[in-house]
């Protein structure tokens, strides 16, 4: 009986009661996915897709084809180094565009050629003339053709309105001008092509835009310069300023270009360039 009583006793105890347990709820969370996807499509603005032409694009015009202000500011870094976009390939070049967008863009892309931009300028000129003497109708027309077409003067125009022209930047103005100081003045267009850098292509183009009213040209006092002041002229070398000075000295100063084209090492070409230039007041 002694035995048995262990395997009674548990046969015939009451279970202990079990502990009761609360259940917590939480609040359901978006997953990292479904954020970041939200955020996406809040960013993702449909594009307002219109002709246009990529030159001298303003930044809101940009900005509505879903560019960024700092991809914008690289455009038109490029634009102000002298860079052009001449035909739609040439946009698909700039790393801020990638291919997904340059294929959304590219067949709205427009680039006037050069034909067109040739006439740009008669186009101002109608304008004004149709408008007649109301001020403000013309002011509007032509501010807003001036936009693509500009003329200026070769001489008298500096830095800002050589910028004014597509395709010319801060470093291809500051050049224009400062050979002009150089040389003293342009008497001809197609000294234009002189200037160091600017690119030949472009050239035809920006005949179009420019003029010369009348020329004043600064000249070189050919009987009162040294070597060193003479070679600072684009038109002389150092060696051709040396002989001249050497000759100078020589036989007397000089009284007209035919004194100097007693010179031997000056030749035909010399002259032709340096002819309007030169000054034999004694």
């Amino acid at each position: 009986m002694i035995t048995l009583a262990p395997f009674v006793w548990y046969f015939f105890r009451k279970p202990a009661p079990l502990p009761a347990y609360s259940v917590q709820t939480f609040a359901e969370r978006p997953s990292k996915y479904h954020a970041n996807q939200t955020s996406v499509n809040k960013r993702q603005k449909p594009l307002n897709l219109q002709p246009f032409d990529p030159n001298r694009l303003p930044a809101e015009e940009w900005s509505k084809l879903g560019l960024s202000e700092k991809q914008i500011a690289v455009i038109h870094r490029y634009e102000e180094r002298g860079g052009v976009f001449r035909k739609k390939e040439d946009v698909q070049k700039m790393y801020v565009i990638d291919e997904k967008l340059y294929r959304q863009i590219a067949p709205f892309i427009r680039i006037a050629d050069a034909k067109t931009k040739s006439s740009e300028y008669d186009k101002e000129q109608s304008a004004t003339s149709m408008l007649g003497s109301n001020p403000d109708k013309r002011s509007t027309s032509v501010a807003q053709t001036r936009k693509t077409a500009v003329r200026i003067d070769m001489n008298r125009s500096d830095t800002t309105d050589w910028k004014t022209i597509r395709g010319i930047g801060s470093t291809y103005a500051s050049r224009i001008v400062r050979y002009r100081e150089l040389l003293g003045g342009f008497h001809q267009l197609e000294q234009l092509s002189e200037v160091y850098g600017l690119p030949g292509e472009r050239l035809a183009e920006w005949y179009l835009q420019v003029y010369i009213a009348s020329p004043v040209l600064r000249k070189i006092r050919i009987n009162d310069m040294n070597a060193n002041e003479l070679q600072r002229h684009p038109y002389i070398a150092k060696k051709q300023a040396e002989r001249i000075v050497q000759y100078r000295n020589q036989h007397g100063k000089f009284r007209s270009i035919d004194d100097m084209r007693k010179i031997l090492m000056l030749d035909t070409d010399f002259f032709t360039k340096i002819e309007l230039y030169l000054d034999f007041q004694q």
